[in-house]
């Protein structure tokens, strides 16, 4: 089909119509996948969110009205399925099509999502996404970014990607509550100096008072807190803490 055609095509047809022709073909994918962004339809989603487990990885996005695509790719049929299709991935790693798919998305992405997850436990996960998105060079535009990692590099390989202008909430989780993580190079970002509220459920270490108390809301796990620190909270207005 002539190039010119297809971009008239591309043009008049929804995300989701965009997407099922991405699944048609390798050469309508890899079409799709070489355009332009500025010709690429608007998703709309309200969230995305992504995780993985020993068997499979998911990735969800869903829409304000509350309905929703899902990916799901098997590591023990090594297969990725989307809307009732299953696709066998021959000799290609899940992680890497996951990944992949995920870029291609979030190019879809014009509008400031309300809420972005990503389950990075998994450390070729982790470092793979950030590559991506590095790679993709834009920042992610969501106004509550959720991160689940262990360690502080995993919060790092995905923090520095959220936008900082639309970012309200930042919400940091450990499957350890009782792991300890510096968090000096974190309070350094500007998406930490720009959100309004921080959630935290491990021991957050190597920080000062005045690193939090721009925030509106606070809940976070410390070892200790000084008198002095105390006094500096007190003097601060509007603003709900639990330490």
């Amino acid at each position: 089909m002539p190039e010119l055609v297809m971009d008239k095509i591309i043009e008049f047809s929804d995300f989701k119509a965009v997407l099922t022709l991405r699944q048609v073909s390798r050469d309508l994918r890899n079409f799709i996948d070489d355009l332009k962004d500025s010709k690429l339809p608007d998703s709309e989603f309200s969230t995305i969110e992504m995780g993985k487990d020993d068997i499979s990885i998911r990735l969800t996005f869903q829409y304000p009205d509350y309905s929703q695509h899902q990916f799901v790719y098997s590591e023990i049929e090594n297969s990725r399925s989307f809307n009732g299709k299953t696709t066998n991935l021959e000799d290609e790693y899940i992680v890497d099509v996951a990944i992949r798919d995920l870029e291609h998305i979030l190019k879809f992405q014009k509008s400031t999502l309300r809420w972005t997850y990503f389950d990075i436990v998994d450390p070729n996960l982790q470092v793979k996404l950030s590559n991506m998105l590095t790679k993709l060079n834009r920042k992610i535009k969501t106004e509550i970014l959720d991160i689940k990692s262990g360690s502080l590099s995993g919060f790092m390989s995905i923090l520095p990607f959220a936008d900082p202008e639309t970012l309200e909430s930042l919400k940091l989780f450990s499957l350890n509550e009782d792991v300890r993580i510096e968090m000096d190079e974190v309070v350094k970002t500007e998406q930490w100096r720009n959100a309004e509220s921080i959630y935290c459920n491990f021991y957050a270490l190597n920080m000062k008072i005045e690193d939090i108390y721009h925030f509106s809301t606070v809940f976070m796990k410390m070892r200790h807190i000084s008198a002095r620190d105390l006094d500096i909270l007190k003097k601060v207005p509007n603003t709900k803490i639990e330490l």
